[in-house]
């Protein structure tokens, strides 16, 4: 038996979150992704998944995310 105050030395690692990026459609560990909030023409706002390589100025990201959307409808 182990002594109370010790803890176990077995743990579980967690299985990896993937997400898939806005830009380059790369499915990327979570801790890779960040979200920018790009403008729609409706006047909402959307959080787009983008991973850090696409992610150069923020900015140009914004308006090029916001082009692909208006093309789609």
């Amino acid at each position: 038996m182990k002594p109370e105050n010790k803890r176990s030395t077995h743990r579980h690692k967690k299985n990896p979150v993937f997400k898939e990026c806005v830009m380059c459609h790369r499915l990327v560990e979570a801790s890779e992704i960040q979200y920018l909030k790009v403008q729609i023409p409706t006047g909402q706002f959307v959080r787009a998944p983008v991973c850090k390589l696409c992610i150069v100025d923020p900015n140009k990201t914004r308006f090029y995310i916001a082009q692909q959307l208006r093309k789609k409808k």
